[in-house]
């Protein structure tokens, strides 16, 4: 599966971490997952680069059973980065069902071939001051691809020379997307 925590009841904090070259069928560098249990990682500062993962969350993968009393939360903060990973979907980011907290963080040249560049989320995504640039989707959403129950909230993100056939900077399929006025979405390529 994936490396990373494992269990009942984890809290896992990483403080000035590379977690690199990884392969996996999901959660290339690590994955986050809650059955019945809160399971919680907190980042500071990390980076995960050039993970792979065959089908979810090239770098990261976050997720709950369907039938979860609990949720895996995530959160990148004050200098993480998440840079060259590749999955079919989520090329950086899975967050397929939980919470994920992305602030003073930068998403960078991840690569899906299929939805979600950059994230690809179907729960709770808040992004920051963080940074979406230069990811790449073969399908949809370039930087950011959302579905589902997705619930994004973006402050003062920059999403920015990314690439995809639809949405190059954000595709939204379902679930629903707020943004301030400090959030800006440019340069984004749609083949």
């Amino acid at each position: 599966s994936s490396a990373g925590p494992a269990g009942v009841g984890n809290v896992l904090t990483m403080d000035n971490v590379l977690v690199s070259q990884n392969t996996s069928v999901q959660g290339g560098g690590m994955a986050i997952f809650s059955a019945n249990v809160n399971n919680t990682l907190t980042a500071t500062d990390a980076t995960f680069d050039s993970n792979q993962a065959t089908n979810y969350g090239g770098g990261i993968l976050v997720n709950s059973t369907t039938t979860a009393t609990s949720v895996a939360t995530v959160s990148l903060q004050s200098g993480c980065a998440v840079t060259n990973n590749t999955s079919s979907i989520g090329g950086g980011v899975d967050n397929s069902a939980g919470t994920l907290n992305v602030s003073d963080t930068v998403i960078s040249g991840n690569t899906a071939t299929s939805h979600g560049g950059g994230i690809y989320t179907n729960d709770v995504l808040n992004l920051t001051n963080a940074t979406l640039t230069e990811n790449t989707a073969t399908s949809n959403g370039g930087g950011l691809y959302a579905l589902g129950n997705a619930n994004v909230t973006m402050i003062g993100a920059q999403i920015n020379n990314n690439s995809a056939v639809n949405g190059a900077g954000y595709y939204v399929n379902a679930g629903s997307l707020t943004a301030d006025s400090a959030t800006t979405v440019n340069s984004n390529t749609a083949s």
